[in-house]
């Protein structure tokens, strides 16, 4: 399991953005699409514009994953 978010960094120059937003997510071997919905969120000032994050005890046998077209969209 991998979690995914933006923002949340706090802080004199912290992000705009909190509490962070995002998700976890269980992965398998077979590509997916996922998305953070950022709608009526405050994106003035933003750092911590992605991150993931994977631990030991949610990955005891190690993880590893591959990212592609990470983009922020708006209507």
């Amino acid at each position: 399991m991998i979690e995914f978010k933006v923002g949340g960094i706090v802080g004199a120059f912290g992000d705009s953005l909190y509490p962070s937003r995002g998700f976890t997510a269980h992965l398998t071997e077979d590509w997916a699409e996922f998305t953070i919905d950022l709608t009526a969120s405050d994106l003035k000032h933003l750092i911590g514009g992605f991150a993931w994050v994977a631990s030991k005890d949610r990955n005891p046998k190690g993880a590893t994953f591959y990212l592609d077209e990470i983009r922020f969209e708006s209507e």
